[in-house]
């Protein structure tokens, strides 16, 4: 009985501290230059960035929200730091929508690594003639772990910028892909 009324406590004091995540930042979701992206060599792109929407939060413990704003302004700083933003004639535009992002309840309470699934739904269009070149939902995950991150807040934070950051990478790897 008192093991069972000890757990109902810290569960009661866990509970709402774990719901609650800090907002992602932009500067977090950027692909760094550096970072590998599969079909880019010998290759340039020229991308416009269309609308990204989606972010606002969804789930109580699992809670992601990420501003549309800083979700554009990663993808744009992202093609930016490789040199394939767009200043003239565009090769594609796309449009991004955040339609799905979760982390694992149990994760969150026990105090264990955090991961974070986000599925993000992608337009790209070719500028020119407006015919629709790539329509796909990708998934990709970000993990936090206790050890880099105490707070519970926090890992739910960084496992969800890592895994805005790998979509984008998957995004911009298939924009390399799709360039004749």
């Amino acid at each position: 009985m008192i093991r069972a009324v000890t757990v109902f406590l810290a569960g009661a004091l866990v509970l709402p501290l774990a719901g609650c995540q800090a907002p992602v930042h932009m500067f977090n979701m950027i692909v760094p230059a550096e970072a590998p992206i599969e079909g880019s060599a010998g290759k340039e792109l020229s991308v416009e960035v269309g609308s990204a929407e989606g972010g606002e939060a969804s789930g109580f413990l699992n809670d992601i929200r990420i501003s549309d704003l800083d979700l554009r302004e990663a993808i744009i700083n992202s093609l930016a730091v490789r040199g394939a933003l767009a200043r003239g004639q565009p090769d594609f535009r796309i449009d991004a929508e955040v339609i799905l992002g979760s982390t694992g309840t149990q994760e969150i309470l026990m105090g264990l690594n955090v991961t974070t699934t986000v599925d993000m739904r992608w337009l790209v269009t070719e500028p020119a003639s407006g015919d629709r070149v790539f329509s796909r939902t990708l998934t990709s995950t970000g993990t936090a772990s206790s050890s880099e991150y105490f707070n519970p807040t926090e890992r739910i934070q960084v496992a969800t910028e890592r895994a805005i950051q790998e979509n984008i990478r998957m995004l911009i790897a298939t924009l390399y892909s799709l360039k004749r």
